[in-house]
């Protein structure tokens, strides 16, 4: 038992070590989420399930995403819904594009972008989602990573 509980706490050491960066478990591993790191390749697109993803040199990012009116962006986001569309239930378009990510933790809902209309958000939020985590702007990597588990 002893040496568990030390096998256990050696994994979250490396993640001690760095103040901007942190922790998510994949699959019983430690990895350290770092927001200065640039994704190595992205993905996400038109797609029905609203999806995206960033890889990186320490894994996959997997994340979904969803477009939110004015009215529903001024409400507590750890409800919302992913793949919301159109208009909301008091006819306001749905402009503005939210991320979160999915895997290796749960984060909460950060901004990425605000569009012309509900169309466009609809059909390219996944997409921004995935190239602004992916680019050197840490803002989006920022909010999500330091709202895993919140």
């Amino acid at each position: 038992m002893k040496k568990y509980i030390i096998a256990t706490l050696m994994l979250f050491i490396p993640c001690v070590t760095y103040a901007l960066t942190m922790c998510a478990r994949d699959n019983s591993l430690v990895i350290s989420l770092d927001p200065r790191v640039v994704g190595a390749d992205k993905t996400g697109a038109n797609n029905p399930e609203y999806l995206w993803s960033v890889g990186f040199s320490y894994g996959t990012l997997v994340g979904e995403a969803t477009c939110l009116s004015a009215n529903e962006v001024e409400r507590d986001l750890k409800d919302i819904p992913k793949g919301l569309h159109g208009k909301d239930n008091t006819s306001t378009d749905r402009l503005y594009c939210y991320c979160r990510m999915t895997h290796p933790a749960l984060s909460g809902w950060g901004g990425s972008n605000i569009f012309a209309n509900s169309t466009d958000c609809m059909n390219t939020c996944a997409s921004y989602c995935a190239r602004n985590v992916n680019t050197g702007e840490t803002y989006l990597r920022k909010a999500l990573f330091n709202s895993i588990g919140r």
